[in-house]
């Protein structure tokens, strides 16, 4: 569990420490004052308000009663004291699409050669205008880049990460069953990891639902989930459907010597562990053949999906670098699977694709811990 700009715990204090900045007219001009602190002298400056582009000022004298502009030297001060993967909360994008996939082989509403078939976009939320008599509808939904491909099958769909495919899926469910899987597998509830300060995310009830947010929850959108809760999630598909909560601690030396080890503690069995077995092969072609090359690890397998979540500005989703969450998620070996990776970036400034940003990173993590358990490759 890692997260970036981060401290040194053996130099606490450092994390406040300030440096001096030279700000111009036009600058100061744009400071804000920094409400929640109440602090006359504190200040917001953005730099690009739709990439959330932002440093905290600070308005001091010097020895001489000169006033000065200072900014926190690692430029977020206090935010890296904040356990961002069990406390914040993001919509997880597409990598959620194999939790709906899951959802959709266990209750048998669809098998990995089910097809669908793709033309362009699909309007939801329709209804009839009451003036002119015809249909109006307020909610397109396209797939990323709109690309289509024709007829798919499940496979495919994970593959291409076809929001289209998703949408006949989470339509054929039905909002109680997904929200009754999505509830299964942790989110909208705390893991019990042994950190303060856990957000539980926030998944409105199913009977609220539009349709076209029961066709996004299903990719992703629209719902809020914690970092720790999805890696739990997604544990769960690669051990076999069974849900386990998540431990930080190993175990515990009491003064007196005496030693309390963690035991593994099952929550509850999500999906049947052939239905694990069967998404796990779904999601090797993601890597292999799909839209997530980067990701591919040389000398192993790996069962992984990428994800790329947008942010919003006055309700309006926004898009381009900068402007979104940016997510790789995996596990391997296929065969018996020892580790489960989730890498997220927020708001990549090289490029606004997880398959791109985020996907690289998971296969250098993913190398690393092959040579570290000393697993045999299965590639040959």
């Amino acid at each position: 569990m890692a997260y970036y700009p981060t401290f040194n715990p053996n130099d606490y204090g450092e994390a406040l420490s300030k440096k001096e900045i030279n700000l111009t007219e036009e600058e100061i001009n744009r400071l804000i004052p920094l409400e929640e602190t109440k602090d006359p002298k504190h200040f917001v400056l953005y730099i690009d308000r739709d990439k959330h582009e932002k440093i905290e000022i600070f308005k001091e004298e010097d020895e001489q009663g000169k006033k000065v502009y200072k900014m926190y030297k690692n430029k977020v001060g206090a935010f890296v004291f904040k356990n961002r993967a069990v406390s914040d909360i993001y919509e997880p994008g597409s990598v959620f699409k194999v939790i709906t996939m899951a959802s959709a082989l266990n209750d048998n509403d669809v098998k990995p050669e089910t097809t669908i078939f793709e033309s362009g976009p699909i309007q939801v939320d329709c209804h009839t205008d009451k003036l002119t008599g015809k249909e109006v509808c307020d909610f397109p939904i396209r797939n990323s880049q709109d690309k289509y491909r024709g007829r798919l099958n499940m496979t495919e769909v994970l593959m291409y990460s076809s929001n289209i495919g998703i949408s006949e899926i989470t339509q054929k469910m039905g909002r109680n069953l997904l929200y009754s899987y999505i509830k299964n597998f942790g989110f909208e509830e705390k893991t019990d990891i042994e950190f303060d300060d856990e957000n539980r995310g926030q998944i409105e009830y199913f009977e609220k639902w539009s349709q076209s947010e029961l066709i996004t929850h299903g990719f992703g959108q629209g719902i809020a989930v914690t970092p720790i809760q999805l890696i739990s999630a997604l544990g769960a598909l690669a051990n076999g459907g069974t849900l386990m909560q998540p431990h930080i601690i190993d175990k515990i030396v009491k003064e007196n010597g005496e030693i309390i080890y963690t035991e593994p503690k099952v929550i509850r069995q999500v999906i049947k562990k052939e239905t694990s077995d069967i998404l796990t092969y779904m999601m090797v072609p993601v890597v292999e053949k799909g839209v997530a090359p980067k990701a591919k690890i040389a000398t192993h397998y790996i069962a992984g999906k990428s994800g790329t979540s947008q942010t919003y500005k006055n309700g309006k989703a926004m898009s381009g670098v900068g402007t979104t969450v940016a997510s790789f998620a995996g596990f391997g070996p296929i065969d018996d699977p020892k580790f489960v990776i989730l890498v997220i970036i927020d708001r990549p400034r090289t490029d606004e694709w997880g398959s791109n940003t985020a996907a690289p990173l998971f296969s250098e993590i993913g190398s690393f811990l092959y040579d570290y358990y000393n697993i045999p490759p299965d590639k040959k």
